[in-house]
């Protein structure tokens, strides 16, 4: 009997807050960056993005962030030749995790992180 009401309490607590845990990686706000920056070392985990639209030429954009060991956890590349292009990309990051941005000017026409719902800055 106890065996049961256990389980019973478990299986409830866990349907109730299955929901909740899921959404915890969503995003939940943005917080808008210079189109110059380098590198970032995000204040909480959560995503960090960037977009372009219009005529580009000889562009490419390497981003990506480091872990502990200096090794790439999270990579995006975009390299474009000549044409007109429109490009959005987003890639996790972790909180104190350092983010390298290299592109060349003008590739990149915003920049944002947007920390996730369930993270503590």
């Amino acid at each position: 009997m106890l065996k049961q009401l256990i389980q019973l309490f478990a299986e409830k607590f866990l349907v109730c807050k299955k929901e909740w845990v899921g959404s915890q990686a969503f995003p939940m706000q943005r917080v808008d960056l210079s189109t110059e920056l380098t590198e970032y070392t995000p204040p909480a985990d959560g995503f960090l993005g960037i977009y372009k639209a219009g005529f580009v030429s000889n562009a490419f954009i390497d981003m990506y962030c480091r872990d502990s060991g200096n090794r790439i956890i999270s990579r995006q590349n975009i390299s474009i030749v000549s044409g007109v292009a429109s490009y959005s990309q987003v890639i996790p990051v972790k909180k104190g995790y350092k983010v390298t941005l290299g592109a060349t000017q003008n590739s990149i026409s915003e920049l944002w992180f947007a920390p996730s719902e369930g993270s503590e800055s």
